[in-house]
């Protein structure tokens, strides 16, 4: 089992046997918050700095969580429950569908 720390604190456990899907930008497992009774899914990201387009711009992995954040509680949109960032990985923690 794995655990890691959400931005908020929160602790969220996964299992790399527990995998949802992957594509080309990473990996996406079911985890659990025990704390709160929640099922979540972690989207897992490689931490890769992108080489700026534009003076200014930001890379993939912020962007999608901007973007995210903005379409909280939307209907018919996943919500972004959390995120955090390790030197490897970017984790975004959504709801569990």
């Amino acid at each position: 089992m794995n655990t890691i720390k959400g931005s908020t604190g929160s602790d969220y456990t996964y299992s790399e046997n527990d995998i949802i899907g992957s594509g080309y930008y990473g990996c996406v497992y079911k985890a659990r918050n025990e704390p709160q009774n929640l099922d979540v899914a972690i989207k897992l990201m490689n931490n890769v700095p992108m080489k700026p387009r534009r003076k200014g711009s930001i890379n993939g992995s912020e962007k999608e969580i901007n973007i995210l954040k903005q379409l909280n509680q939307t209907p018919n949109v996943l919500n972004l429950i959390d995120h955090t960032k390790e030197k490897k990985y970017v984790y975004l923690i959504t709801e569990y569908c």
